[in-house]
C-alpha cells in the first residue's frame, strides 16, 4: 500500500511539474499560456502617432540632438519634418523659413549663453570678377 501512495504521489508531482514550470508562480504560468490553459495572442498593438509638436518644440528637439558641425538648412528640415509629421504628414504645413525663424532664435539665445557657436559661411562665385569687380585686389 505504501508503495502505491509513493508512486501516486511521484505521479503527481511529476504532473505538476508539468503543468507548473520551475520558477513560475500559477499567475504567471497562466499568463504565459501554460498550466493547461490555451495561449491568449496579445491584441494588435496600435501605432504610435508622432508627437504633435509646435515650431518651437520641434525646434527644440532638432536642436537637442546636434553633435557637431552642421548647416541650418539641415536643422531646418530636420524641424520641419517633424511639425508636418504631427499634422498627418500633410505637406500644407510644411514651411521650412518658419522652421528656420525658430532655430535661428534658440540657437542665438545658446550662443548668448556660451553653449553653442554659430558661424557663416561665405562662398564667392568664381565669376565675380568678371562681373565688373577689379581682378587680384
Amino acid at each position: 500500500m505504501a508503495k502505491k501512495r509513493e508512486q501516486e504521489q511521484a505521479s503527481e508531482g511529476i504532473r505538476h511539474d508539468l503543468e507548473q514550470p520551475e520558477g513560475l508562480l500559477p499567475e504567471q504560468a497562466r499568463m504565459n499560456g501554460q498550466a493547461g490553459q490555451p495561449h491568449e495572442e496579445p491584441a494588435e498593438e496600435e501605432q504610435e502617432e508622432p508627437d504633435r509638436l509646435s515650431r518651437k518644440e520641434a525646434a527644440h528637439r532638432v536642436i537637442a540632438e546636434i553633435d557637431g558641425d552642421t548647416t541650418m538648412t539641415e536643422l531646418a528640415d530636420k524641424a520641419d519634418a517633424l511639425f508636418v509629421a504631427g499634422r498627418g504628414g500633410d505637406a500644407e504645413y510644411s514651411d521650412t523659413d518658419s522652421a528656420a525663424w525658430h532655430l535661428r532664435k534658440e540657437l542665438e539665445t545658446l550662443e548668448g549663453i556660451g553653449l553653442v557657436a554659430l558661424s557663416w559661411e561665405c562662398v564667392i562665385h568664381p565669376l565675380v570678377p568678371r562681373l565688373g569687380l577689379p581682378k587680384g585686389k
